[in-house]
């Protein structure tokens, strides 16, 4: 089985759900430090002026883990939606896409973490991405970096774990060999794709690639990323 560990992004880029499609189970790192001005909390669109942020407004500060972040006012939903809708109106799919959206800003959210998984399961829905989803808030294991990364692995009976290339920097690769568990990076090319607004421009939320791409968008993400194995040390195979 293929693990996948991510924290709940808002409307994160098209590369995340490619991740999750290539892994079997992906759980949603939720109990770890909630960070501000970070991809957990906002993300870009490309309007006629070019992208721009989408920022959920969050209550207290950094000391506190993700699970418990409580979003500040319920006014950010409303300017979401017409900064969205003003930059994809005239996208080809954008009635699909908002069939499928627009409900869930129209929606009172107490916490981000609520918001940022729902959301996100209904952008896997429309790519058809599918996998056992989780939290890992449910579970409370103990640890640290790469030591409460391989505690999830154990747990769920991971015999693969894909992550991505910033987690060689902290990651124990001994022992996920030591446990015969193999570690892999996620390596990921960007598609290009039909975008309104002049020049391509990457790496924006997903809601670039399916209000421009509709139906057809899983098609044009499957294949952009691979699972590439780390070089595991001969003494810990």
């Amino acid at each position: 089985m293929r693990l996948a560990i991510l924290q709940p992004f808002y409307l994160p880029y098209a590369g995340v759900f490619e991740q999750v499609r290539l892994a079997d189970t992906f759980v949603f790192y939720d109990d770890v430090q909630f960070v501000q001005q970070n991809w957990q909390c906002r993300n870009r669109v490309k309007t006629a002026n070019g992208p721009v942020w989408l920022t959920v407004p969050t209550a207290g500060g950094n000391d506190q883990q993700i699970c418990d972040v409580r979003i500040a006012d319920d006014r950010w939903r409303r300017k979401h939606w017409m900064t969205i809708q003003q930059s994809y109106a005239k996208a080809e799919h954008y009635d699909w896409f908002a069939a499928r959206m627009q409900p869930l800003f129209e929606r009172s959210w107490d916490t981000l973490v609520d918001l940022n998984i729902e959301t996100f399961r209904a952008m896997c829905e429309m790519l058809g991405v599918e996998a056992t989803f989780h939290r890992s808030s449910g579970w409370g294991l103990p640890g640290r970096a790469s030591e409460r990364v391989l505690a999830h692995c154990l747990h769920l009976g991971a015999t693969h774990y894909l992550t991505g290339p910033a987690a060689r920097d902290y990651l124990d690769e001994e022992s996920f060999a030591r446990n015969g568990i193999v570690l892999e990076y996620f390596a990921f090319e960007h598609p290009t794709y039909r975008q309104l607004h002049g020049e391509f421009e990457p790496f924006l939320s997903a809601v670039d690639l399916l209000a421009n791409e509709g139906p057809r968008a899983g098609e044009i993400l499957a294949g952009c990323g691979r699972p590439d194995p780390a070089t595991q040390p001969e003494r810990a195979r």
